[in-house]
């Protein structure tokens, strides 16, 4: 089913949890949701497809013991096309998403998963310095027997960086997120750039999803108006110029340092020339 922006702004209001967010999100099941390269071949996913592969993970969390339904479980990883799976895969399964950046040392790491007191890790490779169980993506990933019956959750907390202090936890409800995209949708409904005339713009997903900036343009807005995202194999200059011309993407949100460094490129390269 393929509802409008005014629907979908309506349907967030009314169903306004985790859960409800993600029926409203997987609704156009024949939508694409992302794309990516694999070699010089276009590759993608559905959002039916992307909601298919949620509940396996789910399913997969379950067996394997991954967390305990209710509680906290860190999830650090890099953005790709399996951390929205992986995501929505905890939540279906009843674990609390305690949203952590890959890049943190071992000992900030424990830090914020000792504050939340979560009992389990999401991480690409295993961390000697964290003694708690630890799942890889692949794992998780490795399931075909979708969760019967998911008792969802519907609590999130981001963390702060700590570069001017000790970092911090913020919890949030999926009441919380559905409003903020509601808004979102709403005020850019005249807007000229997201207009729904222009139909679904392909969209970078170059943000990290662990940051509230990344999680609420790429996660929230842009895949709420049906924008499929599009993942980079890694973030090499070469890479997100190759994958952004093959796969044509129309839009992006971006941090100011990633412009001015393409910026400073261009410059480079025109002061070489005639």
């Amino acid at each position: 089913m393929k509802y409008t922006r005014e629907q979908k702004c309506r349907l967030l209001e009314e169903h306004d949890s985790l859960h409800g967010f993600f029926d409203i999100l997987c609704a156009d099941a024949e939508a694409p949701a992302a794309y990516w390269l694999e070699g010089d071949q276009e590759c993608s996913f559905s959002f039916g497809q992307m909601k298919e592969k949620a509940l396996r993970c789910g399913g997969q969390i379950e067996q394997l013991g991954c967390g305990k339904t209710g509680e906290w479980i860190g999830l650090a990883l890099e953005t790709s096309r399996d951390w929205p799976v992986i995501f929505w895969g905890l939540v279906a399964a009843g674990r609390k998403p305690l949203l952590l950046d890959p890049m943190l040392d071992d000992e900030k790491l424990l830090y914020l998963l000792r504050q939340a007191n979560a009992d389990a890790l999401v991480c690409a490779k295993h961390r000697a310095g964290i003694p708690l169980p630890q799942f890889q993506p692949s794992a998780l990933l490795n399931s075909h027997a979708p969760l019967a019956n998911g008792d969802w959750s519907d609590d999130l907390a981001f963390c702060t960086s700590g570069t001017t202090d000790t970092a911090k936890i913020y919890v949030y409800r999926g009441r919380a997120v559905c409003l903020q995209a509601k808004t979102i949708i709403h005020e850019q409904a005249d807007e000229k750039i997201t207009k729904e005339s222009r139909g679904p713009l392909r969209t970078l997903c170059f943000l990290p999803l662990n940051h509230i900036f990344g999680f609420m343009t790429n996660m929230i807005w842009t895949w709420m108006l049906g924008y499929p995202q599009v993942f980079l194999r890694d973030r090499a200059p070469e890479t997100i110029l190759r994958t952004c011309r093959t796969l044509k993407v129309q839009f992006a949100t971006v941090v100011p340092l990633l412009v001015n460094n393409v910026c400073s490129t261009l410059q480079k390269r025109m002061a070489k020339e005639s």
